[in-house]
């Protein structure tokens, strides 16, 4: 049985190699053709409203949307609150949630921050999707939308 393995194992090593050397494997740099940033359509209006003890978020999308929309951090759990997922025929998307919710981050006192992904495809994330930067600042009782895809959290 041992010497019949053997060969087969070699033959195998030998193909992967072979296939790894191989000068017709396929390379291209795509990142003159792939643009990944905030893009402006899609979307007609995103609103933010900054409550005592909440925040509210309306979007509106330019047609029918098949994606889903959601806080960061809430993909996988799906609350109802903090994902939704799009319909046909429905364009405006409305979210309402309290600051202990849909991790929603406190910055220091008075700030509180959370990040909404708009993903135009139901499982991934790809060009053109939006993350928005949702900022809450009651020192100045100041609201700010912030776009962009690549949000980072500190």
């Amino acid at each position: 049985m041992i010497h019949l393995w053997i060969p087969k194992f070699f033959i195998i090593v030998q193909a992967l190699i072979s296939y790894a050397y191989c000068d017709g494997i396929w390379r291209e740099d795509l990142s003159n053709r792939i643009n990944i940033g905030a893009p402006t359509d899609g979307y007609h209006r995103v609103q933010l409203n900054c409550n005592d003890n909440s925040i509210s978020v309306a979007v509106v999308t330019e047609n029918d949307f098949d994606g889903v929309i959601y806080t960061r951090g809430s993909f996988y759990g799906r609350s109802e609150k903090c994902f939704q997922e799009g319909r046909f025929g429905q364009t405006d998307y409305y979210f309402d949630f309290e600051f202990d919710e849909c991790n929603v981050k406190k910055k220091d006192k008075n700030t509180y921050t959370v990040t909404l992904v708009i993903q135009n495809d139901k499982e991934l994330i790809m060009p053109g999707d939006s993350a928005f930067k949702l900022v809450c600042d009651f020192r100045s009782r100041e609201k700010t939308l912030e776009a962009g895809l690549q949000v980072t959290e500190k």
